[in-house]
């Protein structure tokens, strides 16, 4: 839980934050995608962070395999 405060008033906000591992199935959100490329869903297999602190995944969609910046993703099941 985090909580806000509001001038006097207080306020609980919850939040769950979603981190990506390998083994996870993403989706690429639209902005990410090649025009004309149907990518539907993808197996995180690997990976890094950069020495700006930006941490990439490699998919493998059905197509080929990809490297992908974290925002560009979008955790569709957990590998538990």
């Amino acid at each position: 839980m985090k909580k806000i405060w509001v001038g006097t008033l207080q306020k609980t906000v919850s939040f769950y934050i979603m981190v990506m591992k390998t083994g996870d199935l993403v989706e690429a959100y639209e902005s990410a995608k090649t025009l004309g490329i149907d990518y539907g869903l993808g197996i995180l297999l690997d990976s890094y962070e950069d020495d700006n602190g930006i941490l990439y995944f490699e998919v493998q969609w059905k197509h080929e395999r990809q490297w992908f910046a974290e925002q560009e993703l979008k955790v569709i099941s957990e590998d538990r």
